[in-house]
């Protein structure tokens, strides 16, 4: 394993809500506690401090065990920011929903130290990156989502604003199914290990293709200039054009309907 990971720690926090997932999903008390290398005793000290390796065993024995890709979700579901030491504290009192991630990033070492996260601004909103030793393996792939999950469960409790980030991207595979990772982030794009790529084949008539609002990541098309929906982007292939397709799509009204129709949503 990893170096980084192995010298690597996470607070009893956090410990105390992965056991209480565990717990509440049939696993034995004493089984999970040897999983996770710990014991009552330490789990009872805020102070404490837990080996990471172990978490990442834990995680790949319960996802394998109820056989369930959804179980990251499920874990940020759970989390209370109350339950999760400074760093809920500070995401409770922040006075809005920038400031409470702000917070967030500023204590996460609080709850992990094998990840930095970085913070910086883009156009009005934040970018947040997850930056961590890697480990190949399930253990891993859980912890990166649920830790991207947990946070903005977090922030979304502590604000009361049910906001949505505009991208989610992760470097590994999607799980299989998706079923539960899709309502999570409802009307955002995820990305597994690929960007959401059009392909276009050659045509000789007029189609547009639409990327949905909704909670169906994949882009369809559909004959013509399409303006009615609430599609989050829409591409429309003029054939026979060239450099000149402007003229067409400016005479096009559809076209003008779609963008006027446009309103900016206010940010938190």
């Amino acid at each position: 394993m990893n170096e980084a990971l192995l010298r690597g720690t996470y607070g009893t926090a956090l410990g105390n809500q992965m056991l209480g997932f565990a717990l509440a999903r049939g696993f034995g008390e004493r089984d999970v506690l040897r999983l996770m290398q710990t014991d009552r005793v330490t789990l009872a000290d805020p102070d404490a401090r837990l080996s990471f390796g172990p978490a990442l065993q834990f995680w790949e024995h319960v996802v394998r065990t109820l056989a369930d890709a959804s179980v990251p979700i499920q874990f940020a579901e759970m989390i209370s920011p109350g339950e999760l030491g400074l760093v809920g504290f500070a995401a409770i009192t922040s006075a809005s929903v920038r400031e409470g991630i702000h917070q967030a990033v500023r204590y996460y070492a609080l709850l992990a130290d094998t990840a930095r996260i970085q913070v910086s601004e883009v156009h009005e909103g934040l970018r947040l990156e997850f930056i961590r030793a890697s480990e190949p393996g399930l253990g891993m792939r859980v912890m990166k989502e649920n830790s991207i999950a947990s946070i903005l469960q977090v922030i979304r409790l502590a604000s009361g604003i049910d906001f949505d980030p505009v991208e989610v991207a992760f470097r590994h595979p999607a799980p299989h199914p998706l079923v539960a990772h899709r309502p999570w982030l409802t009307g955002v794009t995820k990305n597994y290990g690929v960007s959401q790529q059009l392909v276009v084949p050659a045509s000789s008539s007029t189609v547009t293709y639409l990327f949905p609002a909704g909670s169906s990541p994949a882009w369809t098309s559909q004959p013509g200039v399409v303006a009615s929906g609430n599609a989050r982007a829409r591409f429309t292939v003029l054939p026979g054009t060239h450099l000149d397709c402007w003229s067409q799509q400016y005479d096009n009204s559809a076209f003008w309907d779609w963008l006027l129709a446009q309103q900016r949503t206010s940010t938190p």
